[in-house]
């Protein structure tokens, strides 16, 4: 006797829908939420902020940790290595905003750790090199942060 398995729709930002499990859709606090207070019709829940190509890479995720067994524990330590380090800076950035937005807590420290390994031992010139950061600092005002910072160094 074969289960029917209770779907939902996530229709992104730009329109695009997905048809997933429950269970996967619920790896998000935001989606499980608005599904436990019936806030939503016919299943079909609104992500915003977050476009269909990042929505897919997110699912991605949220399949593969909604499949996880208590046994399967060191292998989904691999998978999510793979899965971040696998994301370009611009992917990791929007996955950063979709687990902020969709409330996947998992995702967003993998997505942390990540960046923080990126610039773990780089000078701040690297690090504005790495993001694109312009430094709109003045030579005086970078001295003057030196000084006061330089008791943390």
């Amino acid at each position: 006797m074969e289960v029917e398995k209770k779907l939902v729709t996530l229709v992104s930002s730009n329109g695009v829908e997905f048809v997933v499990e429950k269970r996967v859709a619920e790896q998000s606090l935001f989606i499980k939420n608005a599904l436990n207070e019936g806030a939503v019709e016919e299943k079909v829940i609104p992500i915003p902020m977050v476009t269909g190509n990042t929505l897919s890479s997110v699912l991605e995720y949220c399949e593969k940790h909604a499949s996880v067994t208590e046994f399967q524990e060191n292998e989904i330590e691999e998978w999510d290595k793979e899965y971040i380090e696998k994301a370009d800076l611009n992917l990791l950035y929007r996955l950063l905003q979709a687990s902020t937005t969709m409330s996947i807590m998992g995702l967003m420290n993998l997505g942390v750790a990540r960046v923080a390994s990126l610039i773990r031992g780089k000078t701040p010139q690297e690090i504005r090199e790495l993001f694109k950061i312009k430094n709109d600092f003045t030579p005086e005002e970078e001295e003057e942060i030196r000084r006061e910072m330089a008791w943390e160094l």
